[in-house]
């Protein structure tokens, strides 16, 4: 190569370079500015509750994550074989405390497994949501060993329940809907 090709290589490889450094310019003005008002590192709190640090958009990282972990825990907490791996998904369920778990928590209600229901129970209880009640409600009134599951779930909830039970009370055509509904409601209060 000729000194005049490699003059003219070295001027068209810092040009290349200047131009990636000023496409790059954007992201890092942004970065310093963010770190000039405090926004450089943040914090959160993973799963297990321990604070962790690190640079923005992490967060959803870890967000993202969680959200999958809590879809592959639904998944075996429904269609596993064992009756202990899906009692342990809903346990794991109940202590991430994600609300869209409660759809699966009422399927397990009636799961055929008393450990399995018992999970289910609890984490409805723990999820506090009245959404759950008349599930619940129609699962006590089929009088089978998975009714003592779903009566303590409603239980659980505590005055959460009461506003939809009362609804149900007044609401429902199926007079004994009516009933149990009024009978678990004097047991909550």
């Amino acid at each position: 190569m000729s000194s005049d090709g490699q003059a003219e290589f070295l001027i068209f490889a810092q040009v290349g370079a200047a131009l990636g450094a000023l496409c790059l310019l954007p992201v890092v003005v942004g970065r310093l500015l963010g770190l000039a008002r405090g926004e450089g590192r943040r914090t959160y709190t993973d799963p297990a509750g321990i604070v962790q640090r690190d640079f923005p958009g992490s967060a959803y990282r870890v967000r993202a994550a969680e959200r999958i972990r809590v879809r592959s825990l639904e998944r075996e907490a429904i269609r596993s074989r064992k009756a202990s791996r899906r009692a342990s998904a809903l346990r794991e369920l109940r202590e991430l405390g994600h609300q869209q778990s409660v759809t699966t928590m009422l399927v397990a209600v009636h799961d055929p497994n008393d450990s399995v229901r018992s999970e289910a129970a609890e984490g409805i209880a723990a999820l506090a949501d009245p959404e759950a009640v008349e599930p619940l409600v129609h699962a006590v009134a089929t009088r089978s060993r998975r009714a003592a599951s779903a009566r303590a779930a409603i239980i659980g909830l505590g005055p959460a329940a009461i506003p939809e039970l009362r609804r149900l009370e007044t609401e429902s055509a199926d007079p004994e809907m009516r009933r149990i509904a009024a009978t678990l409601e004097h047991a909550i209060a």
